[in-house]
């Protein structure tokens, strides 16, 4: 065990030891690439001063237009161009800060200031001539990702051939002027100083930064260094959590985490005080579960990798190949219709590769540091994860990627430690799990086992050559962890009497979030949608939604749009994200962005429009078929889910009248968490540029400042259910515990467990949920909680009280496919 505890301390160093060193070759690649104002410490510096490097710009234009001498009126001429003075104070301070790391002979900065702010102005002078055309061109030249240089050019000739608009460049004399007046006017700052060095018997002259600002931007990137580790899983049990900054990691080497992610010290105060017990009681017996790398599984990633097969969700090694431009040799005036036809369908296929190639690249990333951990920790009979929670009590593994609440590949890829062995009832579980997690998770028990027993042959023959029997394990919903479950199926049945499982076994909640609306206030309508009572086969919200949204288009005034929507299918995975997010604020804006996405996963761009346009009287836009059907949905969710809908306005009518009082909004969650709801308004100034992109500086107001009121209100509802859903699964562990179930795989409304623990856990799940919702009326409570603080004539404000309808909670202990 000492070996073990030390080869942790190890780990912990090796974290911070590598987020050092990333963010030192994070500044080196920067300064190389001479954009060292890019790095966190400059930009820190840059937002700390731009204001009133800003007001000291403006004060020099308002002297001269007040007819004040100067030897820089020539400056003048070109800086009141810009609308905005802090545009010219951010590109400067760029400017100042990429030379000083790069080469900081005076005139190379004046130059590299100079330049940086007419191309600025060039650019806004573009996209003010014609914002259309300079729109389209932009967005074509970043598909391309097309250098600052390539872009000016090009805009330059593109507007002067098209709109024969031309651009006077500024005289050297003038670029001098700039230069010289934004670098004395950054003087008082004790950001730079200018120096004279001798080379080859001349005296030239730098501007180099002031000991002052390299003690500053040292402590600053001694700060950053360790700020960003790489969290890892542990090979020996986490330390209990004992208190708000007790808990997790072993060592002093690593940045500790808190038991909370909350960053008010007077909140964390309160809480530590509190000592929330039964909180950190169920996220210990949650941290202490035994993990290991499930080793089969790891070999077919690996050699799936190894191939650049592209399956399974993994993405490519390599970029996609970006076709070639069909006719470079060929002058545009000089192209044929059918040619320009087929440029067309090449900027098409182009732009998706393009676009493929830049999602595909974090995908790689991320896999690669999934199997390499994986492979890393292999070797350990025994691995751990570490959590903490969120500001709703929400549990969270501490390490990234490789953890149990990851993708697929991470999911697939662990395994319980410690398992039990397997009688008939646990194998029709395991069964079960099999069959959800190939996508056959919408039917009745009994239907799913049946399907398992069906293709029980090809589920052998996948565990025994799982590259030979690709086709038949990659296309399922959640291909690694059905694959893991094949090859523990196999397991099984070499040797039924003896063989231990090790592979968690996960119950779902149907749409939890609607679950909790619906018990909170007695909804036997949408109780029903969400499974609350038994039934032969599980309800879908979904596809009811689905199927109700299919009617409004059937009776639709546009016949024209709803006919093309209807012949491309109306199905429970367009209604899915929607529906999902609903109980956690989805807004008009976000429905309209899953409706997109769906879309876009599922046809082609040049599908989607020929298939719309086609016969159309007027031209329709990605966003305009969206908007419509959003409208639609919204109403069919409505008359689906009402109360859901009634209850979500009446929190957020409530919070309204909280925060117009500047109160905070707190409540303690039936586990005795105390929850902080807290969005104060900050003033935030965005420096919008055409070259440089934008940036926000940000004024952080204290706790006596005033709240955001519209954050406060979009927040009550999802963070109220959050806090409802985290309570319910500390509960749910800690009566497990009691029953020695101490094995978990738990995703907030997925909980996993053994095989063998499944009928004990599903049991005590609905204990728990009932345990909740009984104990008291949480509704109730949590409105007395938040409006604690107003005064007596506020509440008189608040909305009248919602009717409750006739739903027996009771009803959930008897309800096979609550969680399914």
């Amino acid at each position: 065990m000492l070996n073990l505890i030390e080869k942790q301390i190890e780990l912990e160093k090796q974290m911070t030891s590598s987020a050092n060193d990333k963010y030192k070759r994070e500044i080196e690649k920067a300064k190389e690439n001479g954009q060292a104002s890019t790095i966190k410490s400059n930009r820190l510096i840059i937002s700390r001063i731009i204001d009133d490097y800003a007001e000291k710009i403006k004060n020099y234009i308002d002297e001269i237009e007040q007819g004040k001498a100067s030897q820089h009126t020539t400056a003048y001429n070109c800086l009141k161009e810009f609308k905005d003075i802090k545009i010219i104070a951010y590109l400067s301070l760029r400017a100042i800060i990429n030379s000083l790391y790069k080469n900081p002979k005076i005139h190379n900065v004046i130059n590299s200031i100079s330049e940086t702010l007419e191309t600025e102005l060039c650019f806004a002078k573009f996209k003010n001539q014609n914002q259309e055309y300079y729109k389209k061109l932009i967005d074509d030249l970043n598909s391309r990702n097309a250098s600052l240089n390539w872009k000016y050019t090009v805009l330059t000739y593109k507007f002067s051939e098209k709109e024969n608009f031309f651009i006077p460049k500024w005289t050297v004399r003038e670029k001098q002027h700039i230069g010289l007046v934004l670098l004395e006017l950054l003087q008082g700052f004790d950001i730079i100083e200018t120096r004279f060095q001798t080379e080859n018997n001349k005296k030239i002259k730098y501007i180099l930064p002031t000991k002052t600002f390299l003690d500053t931007i040292e402590d600053l990137d001694n700060s950053f260094k360790g700020l960003d580790p790489v969290y890892l899983p542990m090979v020996v049990k986490p330390k209990d959590w004992s208190g708000v900054y007790e808990g997790g990691y072993l060592s002093p080497f690593i940045k500790k985490c808190k038991f909370i992610k909350h960053y008010d010290r007077e909140y964390l105060k309160r809480l530590e005080d509190d000592k929330p017990e039964t909180c950190f009681n169920a996220v210990n017996l949650i941290q202490s579960t035994k993990w290991k790398i499930n080793k089969n599984v790891l070999e077919v990633v690996k050699e799936l990798w190894n191939k650049d097969l592209g399956m399974a969700g993994l993405p490519k090694r390599e970029d996609m190949e970006i076709p070639s431009y069909p006719y470079p040799n060929i002058e545009k005036e000089n192209l044929t219709q059918e040619q320009k036809e087929e440029i067309k369908q090449w900027k098409y296929r182009a732009t998706f590769c393009h676009r493929e190639n830049v999602k595909s690249r974090s995908l790689r990333l991320s896999t690669v540091q999934i199997i390499n951990t994986a492979d890393n920790f292999s070797k350990y009979d025994e691995i751990y994860f570490p959590h903490n929670v969120d500001f709703r009590g929400r549990v969270y593994p501490i390490p990234v990627l490789l953890q149990p609440q990851g993708c697929d590949l991470a999911k697939g890829l662990l395994t319980f430690a410690e398992g039990k062995k397997l009688d008939e009832n646990s194998v029709k579980w395991l069964k079960i799990h099999c069959a959800n997690t190939y996508g056959n998770d919408k039917i009745s028990f009994d239907e799913r086992i049946n399907w398992v027993n069906k293709n029980i042959e090809k589920i052998k023959n996948i565990a025994l050559d799982p590259i030979n029997n690709l086709q038949d394990w990659i296309q399922a919903d959640k291909p690694f962890q059905f694959l893991a479950s094949c090859f523990e199926l196999q397991g099984y049945l070499n040797n039924p009497d003896e063989f231990i499982s090790c592979l968690p076994v996960a119950m779902d909640g149907t749409n939890n979030g609607l679950q909790h609306y619906s018990v909170l206030l007695k909804d036997e309508i949408a109780g029903q949608f969400v499974n609350l009572m038994d039934s032969d086969k599980p309800h879908d919200i979904y596809s009811i939604i689905a199927d109700k949204l299919i009617q409004k288009l059937q009776n639709s005034q546009d016949k024209e749009l709803s006919k093309k929507w209807l012949e491309l299918g109306i199905n429970r995975k367009l209604t899915k994200r929607p529906v999902m997010t609903l109980p956690y604020g989805a807004t008009a804006r976000s429905r309209r962005e899953y409706i997109k996405e769906y879309l876009c996963e599922n046809y082609s761009m040049e599908y989607i429009l020929k298939h719309f346009n086609e016969n159309s009287k007027a031209p329709l836009t990605l966003n305009s078929i969206c908007y419509f059907l959003e409208k639609l949905l919204w109403e069919a969710i409505k008359e689906c889910l009402p109360k859901t809908i009634e209850c979500m306005d009446y929190l957020r009518q409530i919070a309204k009248i909280i925060t117009e009082k500047n109160l905070v909004i707190e409540w303690y969650t039936p586990l005795g968490l105390l929850v902080n709801q807290t969005n104060y308004s900050h003033t935030k100034t965005d420096i919008r540029t055409e070259i440089a992109g934008k940036l926000r500086t940000i004024k952080v107001r204290t706790n006596r400042q005033k709240l955001d009121v519209l954050k406060q209100e979009n927040g009550i509802c999802p963070n109220f259910i959050h806090s409802l859903d985290s309570s319910c699964l500390m509960l749910y562990v800690l009566r497990c515990n009691e029953l020695n179930i101490n094995s978990f795989a738990l995703v907030h409304d997925s909980y996993g467990v053994l095989a063998a623990d499944v009928e004990k856990s599903n049991k005590i799940l609905r204990e728990a949920f009932c345990e909740i919702y009984t104990s008291f009326n949480v509704l109730e409570k949590f409105i007395e909680d938040i409006t604690f603080n107003l005064a007596p004539e506020d509440k008189e404000k608040l909305p009248k009280k919602l009717n409750y309808g006739n739903l027996d909670i009771s009803c959930v202990l008897n309800s096979k496919y609550f969680f399914n």
